[in-house]
């Protein structure tokens, strides 16, 4: 029980990191303010699941299975609004935008195929992405 109860709140941690950071995604008024919101994501995104975004860009499709596995705090729903989380990052056009932009596609995959639920929104998004590809 006492599992269980600890697995919830790391579930619940990780989706109130993922949905404050998606906050933090509005315009940037200068280069100045991007590195800044951008250095802040990187550095909760590590101290909260242990990966920064050029680690989460690291790691292959095949892997997710793993890695998600022994991260407690992720379920599809995580998972998904990580996966929104990288799309507007791709947005903001740093340097490596297409790069994140394809790890925002293939957790959006991931999680369509790990899940039992259909979303004709995660369908939506995985086309408008494969367009900008």
């Amino acid at each position: 029980m006492e599992q269980k109860d600890y697995i919830l709140r790391e579930v619940e941690k990780i989706g109130v990191m993922l949905q404050y950071l998606l906050g933090k995604m509005m315009p940037a008024k200068s280069v100045e303010e991007k590195k800044d919101i951008s250095e802040e994501i990187n550095n909760e995104l590590f101290e909260n699941i242990g990966y920064d975004i050029r680690s989460l860009l690291k790691i292959q499709k095949k892997e997710f299975n793993e890695i998600f596995k022994y991260n407690k705090g992720f379920n599809l729903e995580n998972i998904e609004l990580l996966a929104e989380l990288l799309y507007k990052i791709s947005q903001k056009k740093l340097n490596n935008s297409k790069e994140i932009l394809q790890k925002s596609l293939e957790l959006y995959e991931f999680v369509n195929k790990a899940g039992k639920t259909f979303s004709f929104d995660r369908e939506k998004q995985i086309d408008k992405i494969k367009n900008e590809l």
